[in-house]
């Protein structure tokens, strides 16, 4: 089902230069919707299913850290192949023109839509070879078990609990909903802040600089949270998941306070308290992930729940922001930092009900 989606999303994007009609356009934006939507949760899943402990906390921070390259590389493909907005009178002067546009942007739609489908291809050719091969290596075998053996700790007592005949159930069922209130408060602040940060930077009652200036801020922004989902890679494998979230979001909060109050300071200022937003930002989504599967078990339809709240954000943070962005500009700020105060208080609480499921 996966390999089919990531094909269909392929010919999708690279057919999309060629869409005349508005409402096809948000079609075929729905149908690569869900093709994404798909592939997210399922590499994430694989992820989980394969490898566990600290080596799995790095390689999901790897799998959102190719996806930052991705964003960075993304553009400078199609930058090239971009000519910018003519204007209404110029296009309608030529169609000509219009065509030989539809024909450019096609080259940077079909390397995109072309990358999406070999991983689609991929995944088939691998479904359908009849050649199975499966290795579990002794060392790692032993570990597993050692690690079962170890009754006191909590990842095991959490698991206890998934019994449905257990009747503690319910603090597992609590725990995984904190998780999720905890992915969607912190990917609130998350999104929120990248898609919104340079309207803010511009607004005359915000930081009031220029575009030029916005979109150099906004890039440092990007760069960072890159480069630090790149560091947490490193990072994941000395300290716990609980250490990086909790590290991470009074890093955010600090960062988003300080450019609350130094908005106004200069262009290095923002730009340098814009920074340490990325990086505070950059680790949280896949350290949630890494934290619930260490003490609870994460099936495909628990983390398809998962995702779903991640993504929630994205349809009712735009409709929380963008009302009073333009009249109030530090509604973004003071969103960004109750949204981490939020993920903060419901990480604690997670804390609290792993700890009182261990002494029991």
């Amino acid at each position: 089902m996966t390999a089919l989606l990531l094909i269909l999303l392929g010919g999708l994007t690279a057919l999309t230069p060629y869409i005349v009609h508005i409402n096809v356009y948000y079609a075929v934006g729905f149908a690569s919707g869900i093709g994404c939507g798909n592939w997210n949760t399922v590499s994430a899943t694989w992820l989980l299913e394969m490898w566990s402990g600290r080596r799995l906390a790095s390689l999901l921070q790897a799998l959102n850290l190719c996806y930052g390259l991705g964003s960075i590389l993304g553009p400078l493909i199609v930058r090239p192949y971009l000519k910018g907005y003519l204007g209404v009178g110029e296009q309608l002067l030529s169609e000509k023109l219009i065509a030989d546009r539809r024909a450019t942007l096609f080259v940077p739609f079909a390397v995109c839509g072309a990358a999406e489908a070999a991983v689609g291809l991929l995944l088939l050719v691998s479904l359908c070879s009849p050649i199975r091969y499966y290795y579990h290596h002794p060392r790692s075998l032993a570990k597993a078990a050692a690690a079962a053996e170890q009754c006191g700790s909590n990842a095991f007592n959490l698991k206890r609990l998934e019994s449905p005949a257990n009747r503690r159930r319910h603090l597992h069922i609590a725990f995984f909903a904190l998780i999720m209130l905890l992915v969607g408060a912190s990917n609130l602040a998350e999104i929120g802040h990248l898609s919104f940060e340079p309207v803010f930077l511009q607004s005359p009652q915000g930081a009031n600089m220029s575009s030029s200036s916005a979109a150099e801020i906004a890039s440092v922004t990007a760069t960072a949270f890159t480069a630090g989902r790149g560091l947490s890679v490193l990072t994941a494998s000395y300290l716990s998941p609980g250490a990086l979230i909790a590290i991470h979001l009074l890093t955010g909060m600090a960062s988003v306070t300080g450019l609350i109050f130094t908005q106004s300071s200069g262009f290095i200022v923002v730009a340098l308290n814009s920074a340490a937003i990325g990086l505070a930002l950059s680790a949280l989504t896949p350290a949630i992930l890494a934290y619930a599967h260490s003490l609870v078990e994460v099936d495909d339809r628990r983390n398809a729940l998962f995702f779903t709240a991640l993504l929630l954000p994205s349809i009712f943070g735009p409709l929380v922001i963008g009302p009073h962005l333009e009249r109030f500009p530090s509604v973004l700020l003071l969103l960004d930092l109750a949204a981490l105060a939020a993920a903060l208080a419901v990480f604690l609480c997670s804390v609290l009900l792993v700890k009182r499921c261990a002494s029991k």
